[in-house]
């Protein structure tokens, strides 16, 4: 039969192994960096790592705007 798996294939345990590190406050984004930005990361994982720290990026963003917004309006409401 063979084996039917790509060259590029990142087995389950990793990807298990990658949701946990992920779930974890701080190191998530150091992993998230190390696997976006080293060359031998595979395809897929290296996509996940990007687009995990774009949606970082836009969350954070997000939230710095509306505090902003937020607290300019109570701060100002009065004058």
């Amino acid at each position: 039969m063979g084996n039917n798996q790509h060259v590029d294939d990142v087995p389950q345990w990793d990807w298990i192994a990658t949701l946990v590190l992920t779930g974890i406050p701080v190191l998530n984004l150091f992993m998230l960096l190390y696997w976006s930005l080293n060359r031998r990361t595979k395809r897929s994982k290296k996509n996940y790592a990007r687009a995990s720290l774009l949606l970082i990026l836009n969350v954070i963003l997000f939230y710095v705007i509306t505090i902003e917004m937020t607290t300019g309006y109570f701060l100002f409401k009065y004058y």
